[in-house]
């Protein structure tokens, strides 16, 4: 294993440069299709609660979201610069990305040396799931570079616990708690290694600091969990078969073609790599290994563990923040044993086929996020004035946030006509939201889905109504009925269970 005290310059150049190298290749692939895809149901809603005042928006996130606030109150910051639109909001996940590949390489180095380093930092500049999410307007890509950071400074602690190092590590695990609360299991981990193998004072400091903002945050996880926003997946649903679903998920994604046999594929060179080389290692290594892995398969295990009891929290999106602890305790296990060659043959061939899945799913339409852009503008520019429109979500009435981005003319039908969750009213109600008139005269009705069925309107349209199109597009189809003459429709009548409904202004004749 390679020492990780410092060497020469002339030696650090080739790691420095290739380090670089992976860090611009992941910049590309997280920066150049950021306005590809539009906005999809729970980006719209972080869109508007950036669009508050702080105060509003902590206080609806308290309602409507289920983890902590840090992400919301840096995005807020940060699209008064650069802006709430797709390429602006998504740039601060897209940084978060970017940045995760050298603080990465940082862990590895600390744990192994510099080969497993940038072993590590290859796998997670190309991998697909952290690709996708550093393209998101959520948490997600935030947490996992806090808890890669937190995992670095937890390497270096098991080093040399200076006062600094553990300051770093403290302040980086509470940062990391503020982001997903998931990271407490990433966090409470280091901690456990930490307490296990230093015993000493200052660890139980850090430590003890740790558990009080755990416990700072309990109010606020118990309050999203009472409205039902935490993310929770039914223990009915086969903790077995999930499982598998989540390691292909964060191999591969949740989307593309023969995804379960690549996964598969990738899944056996990665583990009978890791069986015939891993051996092959020192003490010292396989050690190191063993503590990455644990770190890195906690927020894998504990929710498992969890669902005995009914809690069923396992999801690819809430296990990615293990990501970079797994991808160094792999890079390990197969970089160090010799021949090193073999190791480095497995992690670019793997590499090579987690960039190949990426670009796939960047360049086709067909595995991005619901289009609700390409809706909204086939509705604006469809034809003759639509008055009424009605669109499914698998939320139902959930639609209207981001339709009305991208549309924000229109008016969404009340409570009176169509339910929605009374704590979303802040983020699905404005103004021009209240009083939605009992009667609407329409020459044109659309029925909209995004990547679910067409709704059912609650009574039939009157025979004045001919459809004129049905057209399907990219994750979107979309059908219309015209009528020669203005018709009036009772309101009551467009209601369609679990849709939401939107009134389009009359255009000028």
């Amino acid at each position: 294993m390679e020492p990780t005290h410092s060497a020469p310059s002339a030696s650090r150049a080739p790691w420095t440069w290739a380090l670089a190298s992976l860090t611009i290749l992941a910049g590309i692939l997280r920066f150049a299709t950021l306005d590809r895809q539009s906005f999809w149901s729970d980006e719209a809603i972080t869109v508007v609660l950036l669009r508050m005042d702080l105060g509003e928006m902590l206080r609806t996130v308290s309602e409507t979201e289920s983890t902590p606030p840090v992400y919301y109150v840096l995005a807020w910051a940060w699209t008064r610069i650069f802006g709430d639109g797709e390429v602006g909001l998504r740039s601060l996940s897209a940084l978060a990305g970017t940045v995760t590949v050298p603080v990465a390489y940082a862990a590895g180095r600390e744990l192994f040396g510099r080969r497993v380093a940038i072993s590590a930092a290859a796998l997670v500049a190309v991998s697909p799931p952290l690709v996708w999410y550093s393209q998101e307007a959520r948490s997600y890509a935030l947490a996992v570079l806090l808890c890669a950071a937190s995992f670095a400074a937890f390497g270096r602690a098991l080093r040399s616990p200076t006062p600094l190092v553990l300051a770093v590590w403290t302040a980086t695990s509470l940062l990391a708690l503020g982001t997903h609360y998931f990271a407490i299991f990433v966090v409470g981990t280091e901690a456990i290694w930490l307490l296990a193998t230093l015993r000493s004072s200052a660890i139980l400091g850090a430590t003890l600091a740790l558990g009080a903002g755990g416990l700072a945050l309990l109010p606020l996880a118990l309050t999203q969990h009472g409205h039902g926003f935490v993310e929770n997946v039914a223990a009915g649903d086969g903790q077995g078969l999930r499982l598998v679903v989540v390691v292909k998920q964060l191999l591969v994604g949740e989307s593309l073609p023969y995804d379960r046999a690549i996964a598969a594929a990738v899944t056996l060179v990665l583990v009978s790599s890791f069986v015939v080389l891993a051996p092959r290692t020192g003490r010292r290594a396989r050690r190191s290994v063993a503590i990455a892995g644990s770190v890195g398969i906690a927020p894998i295990l504990a929710p498992l563990v969890l669902s005995v009891g009914g809690l069923g929290y396992l999801n690819a999106r809430n296990a990615l923040l293990g990501f970079v602890p797994m991808a160094v305790a792999v890079a390990g296990g197969i970089s160090v044993a010799r021949p090193q060659i073999a190791g480095a043959l497995v992690v670019g061939a793997v590499s090579c086929a987690l960039l190949a899945i990426t670009v796939v799913i960047a360049a086709d339409p067909a595995h991005h996020r619901p289009n609700w852009r390409g809706l909204a503008r086939d509705i604006r520019e469809g034809g003759p004035a639509q008055v009424a429109v009605v669109t499914p979500d698998h939320q139902g009435w959930f639609a209207r946030v981001p339709l009305q981005l991208y549309l924000p003319e229109t008016q969404a039908v009340d409570e009176a006509y169509a339910d929605a969750v009374p704590q979303f009213a802040r983020v699905s109600r404005r103004p021009i939201d209240r009083g939605t008139p009992p009667h609407v005269l329409a020459r044109a009705v659309v029925l909209a889905g995004v990547g679910w069925e067409l709704p059912s309107l609650a009574e039939r349209l009157p025979a004045a109504f001919v459809q004129v199109e049905d057209r399907r597009a990219h994750g979107y189809r979309v059908v219309r009925y015209e009528s020669e003459e203005a018709v009036r429709l009772d309101t009551s009548s467009l209601a369609a269970r679990q849709a939401a409904i939107l009134l389009l202004p009359a255009a000028e004749p």
